[in-house]
């Protein structure tokens, strides 16, 4: 997919979590300065694309009775907003 895509997008936009999408902590993978983080922003999707990393808290221990794809759906919103 990356070489038909090369160049093809405006905006690239990413949401990393700290919960998955069944309440799991998890690790963040992109953080600025890290080995993948810098790999989203080498160009890879073309000279002109801008890419955004951004991260949602989600303290699932605060707030237990928010099903998964609710949480799925906040991402979601996220994503639209940098369109």
């Amino acid at each position: 997919h990356a070489v038909e895509a090369y160049g093809l997008y405006h905006t690239v936009a990413f949401i990393e979590s700290n919960t998955t999408q069944t309440k799991t902590p998890r690790e963040t993978r992109f953080d600025k300065g890290s080995l993948n983080y810098r790999m989203l922003q080498s160009g890879i999707f073309g000279p002109k694309t801008d890419v955004y990393v951004d991260f949602r808290v989600d303290a699932a221990k605060d707030f237990p009775d928010v099903p998964p794809i609710m949480r799925e759906n906040i991402q979601r919103e996220h994503i639209t907003k940098r369109w």
